[in-house]
């Protein structure tokens, strides 16, 4: 059984990695060898919101390099944030920063429909 939990969180780990291309602009699955097409307005919009967010955002003082965090947003077709989560993070200081630059970019542009859009904050 818990060979079985190590794999399933290693297939997790790799479909995390390849969604996050990029917020999204481009979407892969773990058995897709080309990034699936992604319509202009919904990249244009991912890109706005990324902009938005990357502003907000402070990095934190001192060395982070190699350590990053992924957080997936859903988003209202209003630009209401309805839910943050937490798909992997090692590092503390990161996890606060990026949540807070999330929160004060509220409220996010209006779509025309729900969305779930995953965002990258890096140590570099």
């Amino acid at each position: 059984m818990q060979h079985n939990k190590k794999q399933s969180i290693k297939i997790l780990k790799t479909k995390i990695f390849l969604l996050t291309s990029y917020l999204s602009l481009f979407l892969a699955t773990a058995n897709a060898a080309e990034p699936i097409k992604v319509p202009e307005k919904l990249r244009t919009f991912c890109v706005r919101i990324n902009e938005k967010i990357q502003h907000n955002w402070n990095r934190p003082k001192g060395d982070h390099r190699g350590k990053e965090c992924f957080f997936k947003i859903t988003i209202e077709e209003g630009g209401e944030l309805q839910k943050i989560e937490i798909l992997k993070c090692d590092d503390p200081e990161l996890k606060i920063t990026g949540l807070k630059a999330i929160a004060d970019s509220l409220p996010f542009p209006q779509y025309n429909e729900h969305l779930e859009i995953v965002v990258k904050f890096n140590g570099e």
